[in-house]
């Protein structure tokens, strides 16, 4: 038989599939020009000269007054420069510098995410490195009132889109909540378990934005859309989260940040690529507002070790801040939303260590207490005293007889 009376045969070739867009990486969004430029078109994408400045112009500047400072405080101490760094904590025998180091990654994720730079600090130095929470809740405050300003010179620098309705009312709500917080609510509740509240609250979010993002169809805007139809409303809703997220940054340094990004990324459906840089110039504000009002008010409470931890922290965060503000804006937008995932999770386990940690392995059963205004404390009012806050309270004591010259015996115990 002849091969040419055989029957052809064509095999198909599979099918193509489109090719998707990278889910890491995009543009940066740019605000757009104002009305008086608006005939030079739209703004061009930023030059590397642009964006070196927009990192060296706060490096070059805090650091110059942080050596300046250093070199005095030396003097004055009558220590060299490398002690103020390699001496250990008075609360703790933790290098100073230790703290340097974990800064180094927590100012990149500051910057880059809408989660403070407390969100790395507040576990590490409550549980890695045996703190007291007021003292991590101080250092929070003082050391993002200078990476987060500096992430925030960034993104001006660069003209990354912000929501600027969101900016002006969340601030003005966050200055009243932050006072409000630090006067009457933070030295009145356990740091620990607050923490453990609203990282439980912002593990569901996270929960919830992971949800609607499995919708690929859905709709986000770059800004809240219609706000003037209903500013009332709007700005309303703003003062309150505001107001609420203060509340929370004055009692573990941070709050204000992942509470306004909730609000427009789940009920305005704000892009995370404008949500998130938003969120890193509302936490500079509050934390400049709160590190002001702590220093002003109540510079006799910063301690030593809190003071100490901010000097040897500055020249990383003021570095690192920015840098990570550089790389989030060049994010798509559901890395952005991954990156909030990842977070939210990792502070969820850490803050349940940390409280595990703080009240004593195996204790689950919280009891509420009957009182907030006894001299026992927040556990006052005949609240039983589980045997976790009884070695918290024995530790806390043996510190204090220490620093004090005693031997660290206790007759309780």
């Amino acid at each position: 038989m002849s091969t040419s009376s055989l029957p052809s045969i064509s095999i198909p070739s599979p099918p193509t599939s489109p090719k998707r867009r990278s889910t890491w990486l995009s543009n940066q969004v740019l605000s757009p020009r104002s009305a008086s430029s608006a005939s030079k078109g739209p703004r061009k994408p930023n030059s590397r000269k642009t964006l070196a400045l927009g990192i060296l112009i706060p490096v070059f500047t805090v650091t110059s007054v942080w050596f300046v400072y250093l070199y005095a405080t030396a003097r004055r101490q009558n220590v060299e420069y490398a002690s103020l760094f390699t001496d250990s904590s008075e609360g703790s025998d933790v290098p100073y510098y230790w703290m340097s180091v974990t800064m180094v990654f927590g100012s990149l994720i500051a910057g880059a995410t809408s989660e403070g730079g407390a969100s790395v600090a507040f576990p590490v130095m409550t549980l890695a490195f045996g703190i007291e929470p007021i003292v991590a809740r101080d250092f929070s405050l003082l050391v993002q009132s200078v990476g987060m300003t500096s992430a925030s010179f960034n993104i001006y620098w660069m003209s990354i889109l912000v929501e600027r309705n969101t900016l002006l009312y969340v601030s003005l709500g966050g200055v009243g909540g932050m006072i409000f917080g630090l006067e009457f609510v933070a030295d009145q509740l356990p740091p620990s378990f607050t923490k453990m509240y609203f990282v439980t609250v912002w593990l569901a979010f996270a929960t919830n934005l992971y949800w609607l993002n499995l919708f690929e169809d859905r709709r986000t805007f770059d800004v809240i859309p219609d706000f003037e139809s209903n500013k009332q409303k709007n700005r309303s809703i703003l003062l309150v989260t505001g107001f609420v997220g203060g509340i929370l940054s004055s009692i573990a340094g941070s709050g204000i940040d992942i509470t306004n990004f909730a609000v427009l990324t789940l009920l305005f459906r704000v892009s995370e690529r404008t949500a998130t840089p938003t969120s890193v110039c509302l936490m500079a504000i509050n934390t400049v507002v709160g590190a002001t009002w702590k220093g002003a008010v109540h510079n006799s409470e910063l301690s030593q070790d809190c003071l100490r931890f901010f000097l040897v922290c500055v020249p990383i965060v003021v570095f690192g801040a920015p840098m990570g503000s550089l790389l989030g804006s060049y994010f798509d937008r559901k890395m952005l939303a991954k990156f909030v995932y990842v977070t939210d999770t990792v502070q969820f386990v850490c803050a349940l260590v940390t409280s595990l940690a703080l009240r004593g392995v195996g204790e689950w059963v919280v009891e509420v207490p009957t009182s907030l205004n006894t001299p026992q404390g927040v556990l006052g009012g005949g609240a039983k005293t589980t045997p976790g806050e009884r070695m918290w309270e024995d530790e806390t004591m043996r510190r204090e007889l220490k620093l004090r010259g005693g031997d660290g015996d206790d007759n309780r115990l």
